[in-house]
């Protein structure tokens, strides 16, 4: 991934703080009462609105842009939190969020405020996140604060982190990576159990692609090695197509095919030359399962393409196996074409060639199963879909399914069976 402009050096500390969740976690909070004792807020007048008139301003317009549900609304939350200079005040800021429990659930505005109060007062932060959460008023928020802090203070953060909990060790090192990714990977090895995090200094793509070679040869397990594998073929696959793939071929078997994820990767940037590498491959697993990921990835860009390509290069099972991928992605805008590939595709099992089976036994191996769509599951989501928006046309197709997946395809669109 291409390194980002800084605007400003705390503007990388919100991006440290908030990709701690880019998985999508949602924080939760426990005791609104409980967090609000803790920081200590401003009582509230008799219709639970905080006394605007008893608290410092910042304090006032920060709690003014949280009830704002507009666009604006972080916008106004940072320009509050950029006016604050003490972090007392930035403590009553944090209360006060914790007291809004639908804000305080949210990553974006949590990222603001830890941003700016790790460029302040970094120790004080975790030390209040951290008395919170013994408290159980906050749940997971200290991952966030300490990326931040890494992100502040990178060699301060090292130091006061370097005792503590592996999650803690783990989101201090990823905001290290924002704003001193040479750096980093230094310090990553003079941390406890330095290969489990390992992943999370190189997750954002901020790393040199010479340093991540250095990472991959110290590092000892598929769960290191892979992320810096994965990340060198991402950062190459923006400009170097024929590199990427060449590196996924040599990357070794780890929990995932990597030739099939790279030319996912390489068919964003370049689809017509992850097309001829991809007829270069010999027949294998790894062809078929990257014609699948080429197929999935051109869903997104251009489902006649991707189509087209499918049906003309790929063959049975595989090409059974990519219209579903098709079907799932370009379902999501238009339902009624997702579910007519399915039934292009039958309902039949497709995708066994994902599986990597004992020789004698014929068990699966643990790790080796790659998820896939399946045309029934792709299915009962599209037809849930469309019975909100067309509850005729989802009938219908009902209707004309097979026997064997009507009733469960009726059971998904919540539809009752039509009177003959």
């Amino acid at each position: 991934m291409p390194r980002q402009r800084r605007v400003g050096n705390w503007i990388a500390i919100i991006a440290a703080a908030v990709v701690s969740f880019a998985g999508g976690r949602i924080l939760r909070v426990s005791s609104v009462g409980t967090a609000a004792k803790a920081g200590e807020t401003e009582p509230s007048d008799s219709h639970g609105t905080p006394s605007l008139g008893k608290r410092p301003s910042a304090v006032r317009d920060f709690a003014i842009a949280l009830q704002d549900g507009s666009s604006s609304q972080l916008a106004e939350l940072f320009s509050v939190v950029t006016n604050v200079r003490k972090s007392a005040e930035m403590e009553r800021v944090a209360a006060r969020l914790l007291s809004d429990e639908a804000a305080a659930s949210k990553e974006s505005i949590w990222g603001i405020v830890l941003a700016r109060w790790s460029s302040i007062d970094a120790p004080g932060m975790v030390a209040f996140v951290e008395r919170q959460r013994k408290n159980g008023a906050l749940v997971a928020i200290e991952e966030m604060a300490w990326s931040a802090w890494g992100a502040a203070d990178p060699q301060a953060a090292f130091e006061a982190v370097r005792t503590r909990s592996k999650l803690a060790r783990c989101a201090a090192l990823r905001g290290m990576a924002q704003v001193a990714p040479e750096k980093v990977v230094e310090l990553v090895w003079k941390m406890p159990d330095a290969q489990f995090c390992i992943s999370s200094v190189v997750r954002d793509g901020r790393v040199p692609i010479e340093r991540l070679d250095e990472l991959r040869t110290r590092s000892v397990y598929d769960g290191s090695r892979e992320p810096v594998e994965r990340a060198k073929m991402a950062t190459l696959a923006q400009s170097d197509p024929a590199a990427a793939i060449e590196t996924a071929k040599s990357a070794g078997r780890v929990w995932r095919d990597p030739v099939a994820w790279s030319f996912g990767l390489v068919a964003r940037e370049f689809p017509a030359e992850a097309k001829e590498h991809w007829e270069e491959l010999p027949d294998s697993r790894a062809r078929a399962l990257a014609g699948v990921s080429i197929a999935r990835t051109l869903a997104s860009q251009n489902p006649d393409d991707a189509i087209r390509w499918a049906r003309e290069s790929l063959s049975e099972p595989v090409r059974d196996s990519a219209l579903v991928e098709i079907a799932a992605v370009i379902g999501g805008q238009d339902p009624v074409a997702g579910l007519e590939l399915i039934q292009e595709v039958g309902w039949g099992e497709v995708g066994r060639f994902y599986e990597i089976a004992e020789s004698e036994s014929g068990k699966v191996l643990k790790g080796q199963s790659h998820a896939h769509s399946t045309p029934i599951g792709v299915a009962q989501s599209l037809v849930r879909q469309l019975a909100t928006s067309d509850p005729e046309a989802a009938r219908a197709f009902i209707e004309g399914a097979s026997d064997g997946v009507r009733e469960e395809l009726r059971r998904a669109a919540g539809l009752e069976k039509s009177e003959p």
